[in-house]
């Protein structure tokens, strides 16, 4: 597969999901929590596309039942104090032709900023809301993307998306985990269903230099504060 990004390869088994640093080989076990952040400058790159196909939307409601009441505007800034991040967001950006995520460029004036994932739910609705950003670019070193630092977040941190229509959403981070590209879990991540949650999304791992691509992806999770 052509390297055009930087995000980790994201498979789907039977039902896709996401949601949004460089450690040792030791960490890639499924299910690492917490610090997984990078230890040291990591190989400027560029890795293979996701290969993520995210389900559909919910075609109805059930009878009865409110599904993605909240107001869907889309996302335009994220901060992270934790980790001294507070950035506006790149386009948003959905599937390629083929089903696999649209990664951002890695040239162009906004490619070390973080993505929304438009074919998902907006923060505040229903279901999994995904941040994507990548880790690094291939230019060279200082060339750090805005989530560099994801894996550094811990539970307990606080997340503030502020919405195109001016709102402002507030989460509480509950995990940030560390998943190998074979069992990346694409159908909680990118769930569209389920109460809101908040996702952000990089790559992690070690890097592969004969594929030009980090092995894992960090995937931080919160709920609303």
């Amino acid at each position: 597969m052509a390297p055009v990004g930087v995000m980790t390869r994201l498979r789907v088994a039977s039902v896709g999901l996401v949601v949004v640093v460089v450690v040792g080989a030791g960490f890639l076990a499924l299910g690492i929590v917490r610090s997984v952040g990078p230890s040291q400058t990591p190989p400027f790159h560029q890795s293979a596309h996701p290969t993520a196909r995210p389900p559909r939307p919910v075609a109805a409601p059930v009878a009865g039942v409110i599904v993605n009441a909240a107001p869907r505007s889309a996302p335009v800034s994220v901060a992270i104090p934790a980790i001294g991040v507070s950035s506006v967001l790149g386009p948003e950006r959905g599937l390629n032709p083929d089903g696999t995520i649209d990664d951002a460029p890695l040239s162009g004036p906004t490619w070390a900023l973080p993505w929304w994932y438009d074919g998902g739910p907006a923060p505040g609705q229903d279901g999994s809301a995904v941040i994507l950003g990548h880790v690094d670019s291939a230019v060279g070193a200082g060339h750090l993307g805005v989530f560099y630092r994801l894996g550094d977040v811990q539970p307990g941190a606080s997340i503030t998306v502020t919405s195109a229509d001016g709102a402002t959403t507030d989460w509480v981070v509950v995990s940030t985990v560390l998943y190998p590209d074979q069992g990346f879990p694409d159908a909680v991540v990118y769930d569209p269903t389920g109460p809101p949650t908040l996702r952000l999304v990089t790559c992690g791992g070690a890097f592969d230099p004969q594929t030009h691509s980090y092995q894992s992806a960090v995937v931080v999770t919160a709920r609303p504060a």
